[in-house]
């Protein structure tokens, strides 16, 4: 079109040339041009004086180009050219914006046109304007039907994406083809804000192949990118190296590439933070067009990343536990059952570890729910960094864990990661500004040895798990075939347990504390005794740690509590009686309420109670076994440490915690007659307790050699089968009705 209408102005005005020029994309000469009767070099240098005259409105004609100061600078050139008469008209569109010019040439001087001709070429003059219009809008039309397409597409990337990462992946590579950009970078803000992770990278055509492994991250401190992404907020901007914030400079790798300029593009999705980065080989000042467009088609598509977003939080809470955002119980069924069914006859099959904190109770009871709940969040923190990339670690409820390991039919590897897991948790926590510590139990099970279904392997987990604790907590046990009994035995004694609460099964019996010279009686232990109407009497060993572990000692030994003082009220002497408290027990904050109950209902006098405790119940640090301590005290309770000397800080223990008397562990009782080393170890005991004015007692008195022993070392109390076994209620009570209240006939005589 635009030959045809040069054509058309040469004919029209008796000329022998004609140049039209259309301004380009920075309105200057270097747009579409179209000739009749010049050559190309003619062409270029007819264009530059064309662009001499652009100031000039309307028609301007001159007669001879060598002669007109308007002109001057061109004036060897029209001599070079042959060229002596130009016409020249402005194209100007309605708006009023120069759009280019029509020029006609002669190559010798003339006089001007005449009206009809310069009528004609002001007609020739008013097409190209409107062909030049009709041009433009084409051009928008079809720049709005190919970004409706393109955005179209993205919107159809961004919803089939599987999280927010991949739709700016999708994205990136879309802006990188479109605008020729040579590296494209997606950046994502860490939620502490002062560093950038690189998610994808865009180079040279493709996709980065990731094979190096994820960029380290970037502070945000001097990276162009960072001070964009925070800066800008949601403002797309572009950078050349003339014209950079303090501070920041381009990336020197792109700077080596011959990358001049980029353009960065904030994405911010509520509270997730990402950036686009394109650089270019282009100048700055090409790129004003292309930073519209990027920005324009970014908050177009902003909305469905908002709700990619709200998706992926919504998919993520339903997978997650809230707390620990680890798995949570119905993912990691479903794992544990994708991994076992894609576990063939040939693979290695995989392990499964349960996990159950030691101590969490407590520390939720002592320091209260908040923190436990920063307990348990940073368990999974720790657990996270000691699995491998292939593990799956899930929380199962309250304060257990779980962990799948493929891949790993070898019991080795699984007790590996064990030994890692207790070696992470076994350090402090802090929780609240208090120092924390607790232990877990691990139960280990692999598949297909120990189970070829999710609930037998499960199953065989549990009973590991149980098998650990039973062996002292903070250890893991790996599942043999023989525990499976035992487990199926525990849990039919846990249900006649919850029973026999119910139902009376238990008594108490009464063992005598005497006076080691005068062997009078001065107290009794009151003993557990489980008598089940089927299995006869069950021994404490075997239901006492199980209820303990479930937390029916509780119940239980409130009733242990009750019955032993309204059994002391009966006797007929002021005999004191001692009652054994689990660890369990004596973590309950209302514990010195419960006891004041007590002795209010049964009318007991405080001062007649001794409460045991055994050390291992002192490892606990929070402070509530101490205030408990301190409140029994303060109501005339007595408190006895029982089995002194099995552990290993026995005598911090003495110092930190208010007893009145000590029972000095059966072990060395019975040994310090065979072995100087351990009676070297009770005089040492009986010294210190006397020092500390302590009472003491010898438990596990035994034989008369042992008896014997005690008195001659001073120790003032005894207890043991040779001075009086555990008996009935009924007879301790008419033991204490007889005559000086001593032992029956065939203990031992007295001291005299």
């Amino acid at each position: 079109m635009l030959q045809q209408l040069a054509t058309l102005a040469s004919g029209a005005t008796g000329s022998s040339a004609a140049l039209v020029s259309l301004v380009g994309r920075r309105g200057d000469t270097g747009g579409l041009t179209a000739t009749h009767g010049l050559s190309d070099a003619e062409t270029e240098m007819a264009v530059a004086a064309g662009d001499v005259l652009q100031h000039y409105p309307g028609l301007t004609v001159i007669p001879d180009l060598t002669q007109d100061r308007r002109v001057s600078s061109f004036n060897a050139v029209a001599v070079r050219l042959g060229l002596q008469f130009m016409a020249h008209h402005a194209l100007v569109s309605p708006g009023g914006d120069r759009i280019g010019f029509l020029a006609v040439f002669d190559p010798n001087p003339r006089s001007g046109l005449t009206s009809e001709q310069a009528a004609l070429l002001g007609h020739v003059a008013g097409l190209l304007v409107a062909d030049r219009q009709r041009s433009q809008r084409h051009a928008h039309l079809m720049y709005v039907a190919n970004r409706a397409l393109r955005v179209d597409q993205m919107l159809r990337q961004v919803s089939e994406a599987q999280t927010c990462a991949d739709a700016l992946c999708n994205l990136l590579m879309e802006l990188c083809r479109h605008h020729g950009a040579v590296v494209g970078r997606i950046f994502q803000v860490t939620p502490v804000g002062d560093h950038l992770q690189e998610i994808s990278l865009y180079q040279n055509g493709a996709p980065a192949d990731g094979t190096a492994g994820p960029p380290p991250s970037r502070p945000v401190h001097g990276d162009l990118s960072g001070w964009a992404i925070l800066r800008n907020e949601k403002r797309a901007t572009i950078y050349g190296q003339s014209a950079l914030p303090d501070g920041c400079s381009l990336r020197e790798d792109d700077v080596e590439a011959g990358l001049t300029s980029q353009i960065d593009v904030p994405i911010w999705v509520e509270q997730q933070r990402f950036g686009i980065t394109l650089a270019f080989t282009t100048d700055r000042a090409d790129l004003a067009a292309v930073v519209a467009d990027i920005a324009s088609l970014a908050d177009t598509i902003r909305p469905a990343l908002f709700r990619k977003v709200t998706e992926e939080r919504l998919r993520f809470v339903a997978h997650h536990d809230d707390l620990t955002q680890l798995a949570n119980r119905p993912v990691f069924h479903d794992r544990l059952a994708s991994a076992m069914a894609g576990t063939s006859v040939t693979e290695a099959g995989l392990a499964l570890l349960y996990l159950d904190l030691d101590g969490f109770k407590l520390i939720n009871d002592s320091l209260g729910h908040e923190a436990g709940d920063q307990l348990l969040a940073a368990v999974a923190t720790r657990l996270r960094a000691v699995i491998g990339p292939r593990d799956t670690v899930a929380r199962i409820g309250g304060d257990e864990f779980a962990i799948i390991q493929p891949a790993t039919g070898q019991p080795q590897a699984a007790a590996r990661l064990a030994d890692r897991v207790l070696a992470t948790i076994r350090q402090p926590f802090t929780l609240d500004g208090h120092r924390a510590m607790v232990g877990v139990s691990i139960g280990v099970a692999v598949h297909p040895r120990d189970g070829d279904t999710p609930d037998l392997l499960l199953r065989s987990a549990d009973t590991a798990l149980y098998r650990a604790k039973e062996a002292g907590r903070n250890t893991y046990r790996l599942f043999e075939p023989a525990m499976g009994v035992r487990q199926q035995e525990r849990l039919l004694i846990e249900q006649e347990l919850k029973v026999a609460i119910a139902g009376q099964q238990f008594d108490l019996a009464y063992q005598p504390i005497c006076d080691a010279a005068s062997l009078e009686v001065l107290g009794f232990e009151a003993l557990l005794r489980w008598r089940h109407p089927q299995r006869g009497q069950i021994e404490p060993g075997r239901f006492v740690p199980l209820a303990e572990t479930t937390g029916l000692i509780v119940p239980l030994g409130r009733w242990v509590l009750e019955h032993a003082c309204q059994e002391a009220v009966a006797w007929s002497t002021p005999a004191s009686v001692s009652v054994n408290l689990s660890p369990r027990q004596f973590r309950q904050p209302d514990l010195p309420q419960q006891i004041a109950a007590i002795l209010h209902r049964t009318g007991l006098a405080p001062e007649r109670i001794d409460l045991e405790v055994t050390e291992g119940l002192l490892l606990d640090d929070s402070g509530l076994v101490l205030n408990n301590m301190r409140a029994l005290r303060e109501q005339g309770i007595r408190i006895t440490l029982d089995d002194f000397g099995t552990a290993y800080a026995s005598l911090s223990y003495l110092r930190r915690f208010p007893f009145d008397r000590i029972k000095i562990d059966k072990s060395f009782v019975q040994g310090m007659c065979d072995d100087d080393a351990t009676l070297a170890i009770v005089e040492t005991i009986l010294t210190l307790s006397s020092r500390l004015n302590l009472a003491v007692v010898a438990e596990g008195v035994e034989t008369p050699s042992q008896l014997d022993a005690t008195r001659a070392l001073g120790c003032r109390l005894v207890q043991g089968f040779f001075t009086g076994r555990p008996m009935p209620a009924e007879r301790a009570r008419a033991l204490l009705a007889a005559p000086g209240a001593r032992l029956p006939v065939d203990a031992p005589a007295p001291i005299a």
